[in-house]
């Protein structure tokens, strides 16, 4: 296994264990993390009550059913194949280069210098894991549902934005901007994997399945369960052009499928907890 590939891999099996063993230790705890302020922001004057709703880490009787532990089994699987595969899967030849018109002239506008593009792509691939561990580790810590459950949904969620992602990026091959313009040396098997941005439909799928959870169980805050995690996104995705890995399409489409996803599972979940 690749260098490239053991990092990311093993960032998100750490973290989630990490995560997991830090419920299970604070389950009958208050919560002492929780800032202030941010409480206040969230459940309103009154606070946060850290001792009538105290973490829970058990899945309860509606817990993850046959098919939702198939399909998150299946695109970890996948997901993982594609990683340690990804010099063999990969086209070697792109099978779409020129950029159409719109993509040209969105990306004269907003790459950075070559210098600088080193930089967005360090800072876009900070916020990704940020929002991974706002969204699927630490949003759940904000929710009335178990823990266990809310992290069912942002990993689900997660898995399957994946899977979608890399396969389509296998089978349509097309050639990123930095390779296309020369801007960047090669890389070798991602110079054909342009479309559509992965970064952008997974922090997209993730905002949207954070939303749709906090905002369903606390609508008086819709607006900053909306708010923070699509600020975070929408970042994402214009440092991913900024770094000349992605035209405006491939940013696009990674919107509408991380939309699509988030949505239809943290709906598709909450429909088996809402009374």
């Amino acid at each position: 296994m690749r260098a490239s590939t053991i990092r990311p891999v093993s960032a998100l099996l750490v973290a989630t264990l990490l995560s997991c063993a830090t419920a299970t230790a604070r389950a009958e705890e208050p919560w002492p993390f929780l800032p202030d302020a941010f409480a206040l922001q969230l459940h309103g004057p009154e606070g946060f009550d850290q001792t009538a709703r105290p973490l829970s880490f058990a899945g309860g009787d509606k817990g993850p059913t046959t098919l939702t532990v198939g399909v998150t089994a299946l695109s970890l699987a996948a997901l993982l194949s594609t990683e340690l595969f990804k010099d063999t899967l990969a086209p070697e030849h792109p099978s779409v280069t020129n950029p159409n018109a719109v993509d040209r002239a969105v990306r004269n506008a907003l790459h950075w210098d070559e210098e600088s593009m080193g930089t967005a792509a360090l800072i876009s691939d900070i916020l990704l894991f940020g929002v991974f561990g706002t969204s699927v580790l630490w949003a759940p810590l904000l929710s009335d549902l178990p823990y266990t459950t809310h992290l069912e949904i942002g990993l689900e969620t997660l898995l399957v934005t994946a899977f979608l992602t890399q396969t389509t990026k296998f089978l349509v091959g097309r050639e990123r901007p930095y390779a296309f313009y020369d801007s960047q040396p090669a890389r070798g098997a991602d110079d054909n994997l342009s479309f559509f941005s992965g970064h952008t439909s997974l922090t997209v799928s993730l905002a949207t399945t954070t939303a749709v959870v906090l905002s369903d169980r606390y609508p008086d805050q819709a607006v900053w369960a909306w708010t923070i995690p699509f600020a975070l996104a929408a970042t994402t995705a214009y440092l991913r052009m900024a770094a000349d890995k992605h035209y405006f399409t491939d940013v696009l489409v990674g919107l509408g499928t991380g939309l699509t996803v988030g949505y239809v599972v943290s709906d598709w979940r909450l429909d088996t907890w809402r009374p």
